[in-house]
């Protein structure tokens, strides 16, 4: 019990850390280098859980591993808006990225149920990241980040490829060139997340929306790392934690088709903290 405590707050130490290192390595190095570099992390480093021998040793690659994670989730989620328009984007956004996390969620269980060793689980978990080696060759960098980055050759290939792909006829001119220099001088000019904070324009909406996620986050980990109190056996609480996640994605999804954002934010919020008052009128005790 004591070790699962311990790791529940490590893990959501780390997931805090990551986000920080790598929203400034995205506007720097690009999406997709940031992507793959995530996913490799990921990939050796919880294979390198294996070989942990001792609980300091664990910890130290378990973190560096969290970067993976949390990170290739940020990347892939940042060049998908990027690349994509219209309702393509908000499908992608709420369930192309979060529908695939709430089958791999499901799938956890029953590997852990199979695999009693925590040595062959990781081990387990590691083996799927490889499949992802190919898509290096097939996915493209964001036109959108090239732009702001004053590669504009690059960014029009990726745009002709596209079209090509779509059998749709791209135009001579893609981009006009009075806009080049412009784009040039300002990918000089280098951000990070502190010039959120600097603009009075944008700085009350951050801070809005930091606090949200902050919400969101210690809401989700809690129900999460605790759902192992729901029932008696633990792989059944931790599929079933994962299986309602599914309709919650379909109806943001729906919500963000239909309804203004905002409106989209505070709905969700706000049928996110009823039920946790009312839980309250639940008798203790696990279900059998």
């Amino acid at each position: 019990m004591q070790f699962t405590q311990l790791y529940r707050k490590y893990n959501t130490f780390y997931a805090c850390i990551c986000l920080l290192i790598y929203l400034s390595s995205l506007s720097r190095y690009g999406r997709k280098p940031v992507l793959f570099a995530a996913l490799a992390l990921q990939t050796v480093f919880t294979f390198a859980q294996v070989f942990s021998g001792s609980w300091i040793m664990f910890l130290i690659i378990l973190f560096i591993n969290g970067l993976g994670q949390m990170s290739n989730f940020v990347a892939a989620l940042v060049l998908g808006s990027e690349v994509l328009t219209g309702k393509v984007r908000v499908l992608y956004s709420s369930l192309g990225t979060c529908l695939g996390f709430a089958i791999g969620y499901m799938i956890l269980p029953l590997l852990a149920y199979f695999l009693r060793d925590w040595k062959s689980l990781s081990l387990a978990l590691s083996l799927p990241c490889v499949a992802y080696v190919p898509f290096w060759w097939l996915m493209p960098e964001s036109p959108r980040w090239l732009l702001s980055r004053g590669r504009v050759e690059e960014a029009e290939a990726i745009i002709r490829t596209a079209a090509k792909w779509n059998k749709v006829q791209a135009p001579r001119i893609i981009f006009e060139d009075c806009g080049t220099e412009k784009m040039q001088t300002h990918s000089k000019e280098h951000y990070n997340v502190f010039d959120l904070l600097r603009q009075s324009s944008i700085r009350a909406t951050t801070l809005i929306l930091c606090f949200v996620l902050f919400t969101m986050i210690v809401g989700y980990y809690s129900l999460s790392f605790n759902t192992a109190q729901l029932h008696e056996n633990p792989y059944i609480s931790c599929f079933i934690s994962a299986v309602v996640e599914i309709p919650a994605y379909i109806s943001s999804w729906m919500a963000l088709l239909y309804l203004p954002r905002r409106l989209s934010v505070i709905l969700t919020l706000v049928f996110g903290a009823v039920p946790l008052y009312l839980i309250q009128l639940v008798p203790d005790g696990k279900i059998s």
